[in-house]
């Protein structure tokens, strides 16, 4: 074998129908395909989608190619740049604020729970802002070379 020659795996790209569970701690739903955890950007708990997705060593990363059954919990993004630039900023604002409080009390519970071996009841609450939008402090850039 030459020196610089590694072993890959090759990416297979399959497309399957996924219910969404829940919202990871970096805003995309997750689901599982068999025994395998996809992650869906910009999906919300209760949609039934029809993904297309990878394998990335022992999860899945995809993409919602068609909305079968919209969640409940799903709301029309208030930001245009949400929609039209496909933002970074705010990954979960097609979700109704009440559900991303209950998805950020959920990522506290996992994290504290199974990461950090705290044992807890119930999840803790999670405090809302006065502003359903427009209340960050943070902005995330995102770059796309051109040419």
């Amino acid at each position: 074998m030459a020196p610089n020659c590694a072993h890959r795996v090759v990416a297979v790209s399959e497309q399957f129908d996924l219910r969404i569970d829940s919202i990871a701690a970096g805003g995309d739903g997750v689901g599982r395909y068999g025994r395998m955890v996809v992650f869906v950007p910009r999906s919300a708990p209760g949609d039934l989608a029809r993904v297309r997705a990878e394998q990335q060593d022992r999860l899945m990363r995809g993409a919602i190619e068609t909305l079968i059954e919209p969640s409940p919990r799903r709301v029309e993004p208030p930001c245009p740049h949400y929609t039209m630039d496909r933002c970074g900023g705010c990954q979960i604002q097609h979700i109704a604020y009440a559900a991303q409080l209950e998805a950020k009390s959920a990522i506290i519970h996992d994290a504290l729970t199974r990461i950090g071996k705290v044992p807890l009841a119930q999840a803790p609450a999670v405090e809302p802002s006065s502003l359903e939008f427009r209340y960050r402090l943070k902005l995330t850039m995102a770059l796309r070379r051109r040419g």
